[in-house]
């Protein structure tokens, strides 16, 4: 692992980082960093218990959002196990740029569509990323943690 990424891990995990230096690129890097290092179980485990953890220190446990974290999860997981770039988390997202957008189609925490502005930089968003607004059928289909 690059000495960046393990200075990211740890400031994720000191809660370190600003709330508002951490925002979704970052979130999939972490989440990234921590599959490819622990594998889906352990990896899973710490993305989990390290957001929810950032969020309390930050003071909005709220805003941790289990659906959501388990979406990315399974996606990242799948990927790294899939696709040919998944080695490289920016030859990965340069490959998939909509990875980055964090208002694609998403859904709330009970599975609900939210009401999320959708912006469509790269094109039409690829189906696998549409499918987020059936969570948790789509979730569900893809190999990880319950």
């Amino acid at each position: 692992m690059k000495p960046e990424h393990e200075a990211l891990l740890h400031a994720f995990e000191a809660a370190e980082i600003p709330n508002a230096g951490f925002r979704h690129r970052d979130h999939l890097l972490m989440a990234w960093l921590y599959l490819r290092r622990d594998g889906l179980e352990q990896g899973a485990e710490k993305i989990v218990a390290g957001i929810q953890r950032f969020a309390a220190a930050k003071g909005v446990p709220a805003k941790y959002n289990h659906t959501e974290t388990l979406f990315w999860i399974k996606v990242l997981n799948h990927l790294i196990l899939t696709h040919p770039a998944a080695g490289d988390f920016d030859a990965l997202t340069a490959q998939i740029p909509h990875l980055l957008d964090s208002a694609c189609p998403c859904a709330t925490g009970d599975g609900k569509p939210s009401r999320v502005r959708v912006r469509r930089p790269h094109g039409p968003i690829p189906t696998w990323i549409r499918c987020r607004s059936r969570i948790p059928s789509f979730v569900d289909s893809l190999p990880g943690p319950p």
